[in-house]
């Protein structure tokens, strides 16, 4: 079910520009910022840093489709030292943490110009899919552990974003994003090291579907430069 939605998103967003690209204005735009994707499967309390492409097609005065793919990451090393190269990789104490994430949404908006400013205000809701894939592997001597956890499925957050015109063709915007509820197929893999076989052996494997409603982090947030064509 999950590689079916991954090939149905772009089908989806591509039909959507195709019905929405007739006589209408289109903005492209890159934004960089922190992500507003649950960790829920993952013991990280931040959330990814990462960069977003987007465009926009504007049909009348005041609605904005906005299409956009996202690749955010973390990475996280504590106490201690890479393991040193050799027969022996499990040397010293290592912990490393690290996630990423792949985003395709489609939010539709309402946008209003402020007043007497060159700037404009916008918000909406995205629906998506995602896939986020994190790894924690902790080592010592003679010992080491390894976690693999997968989560795909769709989502859906409430988007705000402030714009300021440079002129006819750029804008600034300022944008936040809170992620309001996710549903993910998540496949978790542990492993532990065998001094026998100088290789990670797989001791669980589970997986299983979950509705997110609450645990969710705080909202997102980014900065990005907007192109009129």
């Amino acid at each position: 079910m999950t590689k079916t939605f991954a090939k149905s998103v772009p089908l989806v967003i591509l039909a959507l520009l195709a019905f929405c690209s007739v006589g209408a204005a289109l903005d492209l735009g890159l934004s960089i910022g922190r992500d507003g994707t649950t960790l829920q499967a993952a013991a990280l309390e931040t959330q990814p840093l990462g960069a977003t492409a987007f465009c926009d097609l504007h049909s009348g005065e005041h609605f904005v489709l906005r299409l956009k793919a996202s690749y955010g990451i973390i990475v996280s090393k504590v106490n201690g030292e890479e393991p040193s190269p050799g027969p022996d990789p499990i040397v010293g104490t290592y912990d490393y943490n690290g996630l990423d994430v792949v985003r395709a949404q489609a939010a539709p908006c309402v946008e209003v110009g402020l007043p007497s400013m060159p700037a404009y205000l916008r918000a909406g809701l995205g629906c998506g899919f995602h896939s986020v894939w994190t790894l924690e592997n902790s080592t010592g001597e003679g010992y080491g552990t390894l976690s693999r956890t997968r989560a795909s499925g769709l989502d859906a957050s409430a988007l705000l974003t402030l714009g300021f015109r440079a002129g006819p063709r750029f804008a600034l915007e300022l944008s936040t994003e809170r992620l309001l509820a996710d549903w993910s197929l998540t496949t978790r893999r542990n492993s532990v090291w065998d001094d026998d076989e100088q290789a990670y052996i797989e001791r669980s494997h589970s997986s299983g579907w979950s509705l997110n409603w609450n645990s969710v982090l705080d909202p997102g947030y980014s900065v990005g430069l907007v192109f009129t064509l």
